[in-house]
């Protein structure tokens, strides 16, 4: 190693005595033989590392064939070939706050774009998101409601100061309502998703919007396309779990957000906040992966009652109980290191998650993939 400087060492990692020469291959030794101690741990360190780099780089090359499989499957793919029949549901700028957060909560769902009608032709302010509000709702709750055990989540949000001092077109702002038209490419309205828009609008030739898609329903039909393509599903077959890992998809076990069984909900949902996430996993005491948070559980409990002094787990059943069927039936949906690509997008496409954990025998978490990353390894 010295003699050929293939690896630069710190001289206090070598001991040996000033008249030996460096040799590895001295194989026995007596009282009066010259030895030479060699510590090669930081050698295997950087060899380590360029290894994982190495591997990386192959995983990327993998990546890539993928991606051009995923992007020939859409090819001349329009956005029109999508289900477009649902109606729009849009929020009125002139409505308050208080109104919007009643009407996207009686329709069951989470935002939706808000339209000023007076300007012309009409625009858009952005979306009103129940997501953005959770915090506004906890800190609420903590300051006037803390010692109350049953009460109504969306009069605590109605009262909060963010909510009572700003018009509707402020708070949606802050996210903005992107729209695709139903000519274009569907390989358009997957990138819109992949830079993180929930929610995109589809217009017709007239600049008219005719339906909202979300990036679960997008999902679930681009997959029926996907499942019946022959060479791609090959290659989602030979792809791992641990492959897309290794290539940097998802987030790693050192990203993953957790906390345990017994944290109060409020603090939980100070974490979502506080990282931006709106997944969490909870934990058992041997750190197994036992239930899992959404934002439909933030929706579910603006929409119902539920002391957020509850553990977490308690607070899950309770608001749950108005949850879709699969909600109950996948409290947590996993999968391993050794599970095919294929897997995933069929456990994304069968429980309607928008995550999935991925953890090892024991249950325990090793990181996550999620709808998002599904997104963004077609549209990169």
């Amino acid at each position: 190693v010295a003699q050929h400087n293939l690896f630069k060492y710190n001289t206090t990692s070598i001991l040996y005595n000033t008249t030996s020469i460096l040799s590895l291959n001295t194989k026995q030794t007596t009282q009066n033989t010259k030895y030479t101690v060699l510590n090669l741990s930081p050698l295997f360190q950087s060899l380590r590392k360029s290894l994982s780099f190495l591997l990386a780089q192959h995983k990327m090359a993998d990546l890539k064939k993928l991606q051009a499989l995923f992007k020939a499957s859409l090819q001349g793919v329009k956005v029109a070939s999508l289900d477009l029949s649902r109606e729009p549901f849009v929020l009125s700028a002139e409505l308050t706050p208080q109104e919007a957060l009643k009407l996207i909560s009686e329709r069951h769902v989470r935002s939706a774009p808000v339209v000023n009608s007076k300007t012309n032709p009409p625009t858009f302010a952005g979306v009103f998101d129940m997501r953005d509000f959770a915090k506004h709702a906890v800190d609420q709750y903590r300051k006037e409601h803390q010692s109350k055990s049953d009460v109504r989540a969306m009069s605590i949000l109605a009262m909060a100061p963010h909510i009572t001092t700003n018009s509707l077109s402020y708070l949606a702002a802050m996210r903005k309502f992107r729209t695709v038209k139903q000519d274009d490419d569907i390989l358009n309205l997957v990138k819109l998703f992949a830079e993180g828009s929930h929610v995109v609008g589809v217009l017709n030739d007239k600049g008219e919007l005719i339906t909202v898609l979300t990036q679960g329903t997008t999902f679930n039909q681009i997959y029926k396309v996907w499942h019946e393509n022959g060479a791609l599903q090959e290659a989602l077959n030979a792809t791992l779990v641990a492959d897309l890992q290794a290539a940097g998809v998802g987030a790693s076990k050192d990203k993953c957000v957790t906390t345990i069984e017994t944290t109060p909900a409020h603090t939980v949902f100070e974490l979502m906040e506080k990282h931006s996430l709106s997944s969490i996993g909870v934990l058992d005491e041997n750190g197994a992966l036992l239930q899992n948070t959404s934002a439909t559980d933030i929706q579910l409990w603006l929409q119902g009652a539920g002391s957020l002094e509850l553990d977490i787990v308690s607070f899950l059943q309770l608001i749950r109980k108005k949850a879709p069927a699969n909600k109950t039936k996948f409290p947590v949906s996993r999968v391993h290191g050794n599970d095919t690509f294929a897997k995933v997008l069929d456990r994304l496409e069968k429980t309607h998650y928008h995550i999935l954990w991925v953890s090892d025998e024991f249950s325990k978490p090793e990181g996550v993939l999620a709808l998002s990353d599904i997104y963004k390894i077609v549209s990169a």
